[in-house]
């Protein structure tokens, strides 16, 4: 039945297609040369079938990067046999169709190797980017995923001809698998079945049959047990990772949801659902907490979310439920069924949503900086100059609407699109998210050091270090665990806790506390999983009165050494405990700049701004003459007041001016300097 149901959808998606594009939609392309690596299959007269995978050869002709590549050169980055079938779901419809392929060796056995740079392995995808007419969505998505400390699948662009016939630009990229070099998680056993898992959030009319999955409770939605495979999965493991969704569900929907230990946040890694949701959200994903959703859960680990996976119809490119708008909470869609439930719930947790927008807000001024985005846009478009040409020749698409909203005519409309869409729904995401943080007080832990576990610290670093509100100073303990008590002198409520890392490592800890002396800890932050570090690992957690609070460090992700270094262990009380909007009043309503002071000056002066709008601002110093003298201020800023010295030590009495750009909108003032 499931099978049908997938027939019946390619049949009407086809019928669709071709209503509407020209039934000459491919055409055959001079193709002798490329300055990307050349990918040639051969099926030996054969049909590449949906499944099962048939035996094919593949051969790559890569040169290295600024050599070219010519069809009549020697096989040099791969010469051997493959399996090889169709692969995706919609994507299966379209004229020009996805692959997915194993490495083989001449028994017919996996066969690890390396394709294109990418790491060893046997499992690969080719991507055929058909109604992504930029050809690059997934290739940027997976890139920011990268850089944003996650495991994304790695890429390459190439070229494709397949049975003789040239088949367009493709993308090479890893199949999300159980592997060192991609999921890394270790096998479930008999000893302990809590880890690994590898699953995908989908529906059963995208399967073909014989799938192991099993439905949520609440939201109803189908998740797939990549691994461990069927053949070998053991019932009891089929049911730990079943029962582990249903209470994560459960949890989600009870009453006592926000509460950190017994809530939610027992059975999720919120980094990573914060990560891969803020992908979504800032790009529209249209699939995301819906289909092509990939989870995974390591050994005595809580539930990860991620791979990042299928971006095709991100960023405007589709015309469903109003994706191609940038104004709107795209995961809160009011039509998106299981996706808007959870994206729902966990936002109308106060402390979720400070942390959402707190980490926004850091990548704004990182990975999601637009001149970094746009760079990696334009260094693509140059990659592609050459190669795009022909795919369009082959699969003359442009101004043909896919179901897409917009459909332009050339390809440098597309990519003004993509950087225009991106920029104007990151406008809307940056306002929305700078009225969601809550302004803590002091840090209550400063210069209240009660107790602590490690002998071993050196005169320079001592336990001290971690509370004296100075980030040039460090604790440093050798051997886990190790642990800091604070003493708050009083009972007091507390709403934040925050570890400042040394070198940004990704420590594991749990944060403990208790009301006097004599009583039992108890723990309201449990990070003994944490796979994320930063320059400050923050928790939100509900109102909670404590005299006593503990850090004990249990370990480290992803750094080897004896050693526990901690910059600043941080205990808020917050002035609210509801996440609202700021009152007007302290908020800047509009792009202010300030005359600098003093004025004249000699030979520094103070210029204040304030910004209405988050976005990327310019504060720069000019001459009359119009000669630039100096860049104060280049960067993304938030709504706020910022204030900047501007010292004139170096350059000779005179009028000078300073222009405030943020948003498009522009300030102009003069000041004096007199020596």
């Amino acid at each position: 039945m499931q099978k049908m149901y997938k027939y019946i959808y390619l049949f009407i998606s086809i019928t669709f297609v071709c209503g509407f594009i020209n039934p000459l939609f491919s055409q055959i392309v001079d193709f002798q040369s490329s300055d990307l690596p050349i990918l040639i299959i051969d099926s030996f007269g054969e049909e590449i079938p949906d499944e099962p995978k048939i035996e094919a050869h593949l051969g790559i002709i890569d040169n290295g990067e600024g050599n070219r590549n010519f069809l009549t050169d020697s096989f040099n980055g791969y010469n051997g046999v493959i399996g090889i079938e169709l692969r995706g779901y919609s994507s299966q419809t379209w004229p020009k169709k996805p692959y997915g392929f194993e490495t083989r060796d001449s028994l017919g056995e996996n066969n690890n190797v390396s394709l294109l740079g990418i790491p060893l392995e046997n499992d690969w995808t080719l991507h055929a980017p058909y109604v992504d007419k930029t050809l690059m969505r997934n290739v940027l998505m997976y890139q920011l995923a990268n850089e944003m400390g996650m495991y994304a699948p790695k890429t390459r662009f190439c070229e494709l001809i397949v049975n003789d016939e040239y088949m367009g630009v493709f993308v090479l990229i890893e199949k999300i698998k159980k592997d060192k070099n991609r999921v890394d998680i270790s096998k479930p056993n008999s000893a302990n079945i809590t880890g690994g898992y590898l699953l995908e959030m989908t529906s059963t009319e995208r399967f073909s049959g014989g799938e192991n999955y099993f439905d949520t409770p609440i939201s109803n939605k189908q998740i797939e047990i990549k691994y461990p495979k069927s053949k070998n999965i053991t019932a009891e493991q089929n049911e730990y990772i079943k029962n582990y969704f249903s209470d994560f569900e459960s949890a989600l929907f009870s009453s006592d949801f926000k509460d950190s230990v017994n809530g939610y946040q027992k059975f999720i890694d919120v980094d990573s659902f914060i990560n891969n949701m803020l992908l979504a959200e800032g790009f529209n994903q249209l699939d995301a907490l819906s289909f092509s959703q990939f989870f995974h859960k390591p050994k005595d680990g809580k539930l990860i979310m991620g791979p990042v996976w299928d971006f095709n119809r991100s960023i405007g490119n589709a015309r469903y439920y109003t994706s191609w708008e940038t104004s709107g909470w795209w995961l809160k869609h009011p039509y998106a069924g299981a996706r808007a439930m959870w994206a729902e719930r966990l936002m109308s947790d106060g402390n979720f949503l400070e942390r959402y927008a707190q980490r926004w807000l850091e990548l704004r001024e990182t990975v999601f900086n637009l001149d970094s985005i746009y760079s990696k846009i334009d260094h693509w478009v140059t990659l592609l100059e050459e190669s795009r040409v022909r795919n369009f020749e082959k699969w003359q698409v442009l101004g043909v609407s896919i179901n897409n909203k917009y459909a332009f005519d050339t390809y440098e409309e597309e990519i003004d699109y993509i950087k225009n869409w991106i920029r104007e729904k990151f406008l809307w995401l940056d306002d929305k998210f700078a009225s969601f943080i809550i302004q803590k007080n002091q840090n209550l832990a400063f210069n209240n050091l009660y107790n602590f576990s490690s002998q071993e610290e050196g005169d320079e670093n001592p336990a001290s270090n971690a509370v004296d509100g100075n980030l040039e100073t460090r604790w440093s303990a050798l051997s886990y665990p190790q642990w800091i008590e604070i003493d708050l002198e009083e009972v007091t409520q507390i709403n934040v806790l925050e570890v400042v890392p040394y070198k940004e490592r990704a420590y594991q800890y749990i944060i403990e506390s208790k009301n006097d002396i004599n009583g039992n800890y108890e723990i309201i932050v449990d990070r003994n999983s944490n796979t994320t570090g930063g320059t400050v690992i923050s928790d939100s957690i509900n109102s909670k009165n404590a005299r006593f609070v503990k850090l004990t460090v249990n370990g480290s992700y992803g750094y080897d050494g004896d050693w526990i270094s901690i910059l600043e262990f941080g205990i808020y009380s917050n002035s609210t405990t509801d996440i609202k909007d700021k009152p007007e009043r302290l908020i800047p309503n509009k792009l202010t700049l300030y005359q600098s002071y003093p004025n004249p000056f000699n030979p520094s002066a103070t210029i204040e701004y304030e910004i209405a709008t988050p976005g990327d601002t310019k504060l720069y110093v000019y001459n009359v003459n119009g000669e630039l003298i100096t860049k104060l201020v280049d960067k993304f800023q938030k709504r706020g007041n910022y204030s900047v010295k501007f010292d004139g030590q170096n350059i000779p009495s005179a009028v000078y001016f300073y222009q405030l750009i943020n948003n498009n909108q522009v300030e102009t003032k003069s000041m004096i300097l007199l020596k």
